[in-house]
């Protein structure tokens, strides 16, 4: 099935009308808001039932696949804040060692 048609704006019909449920497995990144699928849909025991078989098809088909850590993050923005908190945490070493 073609979702080229059905998608408008960075929305999937699919998910929009037709299957509200599976939007539990769609992960979107908390800073960039960038979406993508679960990697659980990835799993055998999610694919095992014609449900999940379905869901991970369609999911794949209009998705990449998005893992995000613990503070919703994607891989891409958690590399750069981690950066950007190691150069703040660097700074204020040098400030407190040159202030003291």
């Amino acid at each position: 099935m073609s979702h080229s048609k059905h998608t408008r704006r960075g929305r999937s019909y699919y998910l929009e009308k037709w299957n509200r449920p599976a939007k539990k497995y769609v992960n979107t990144c908390a800073i960039c808001g960038k979406s993508g699928y679960s990697p659980a849909v990835e799993e055998e025991s999610f694919r095992r039932t014609a449900y999940g078989m379905v869901i991970s098809r369609e999911l794949k088909a209009i998705l990449p696949l998005m893992e995000l850590d613990s503070l919703g993050r994607c891989p891409d923005c958690a590399a750069v804040h981690e950066k950007v908190l190691a150069d703040v945490q660097k700074k204020m070493r040098i400030t407190h060692a040159c202030g003291a």
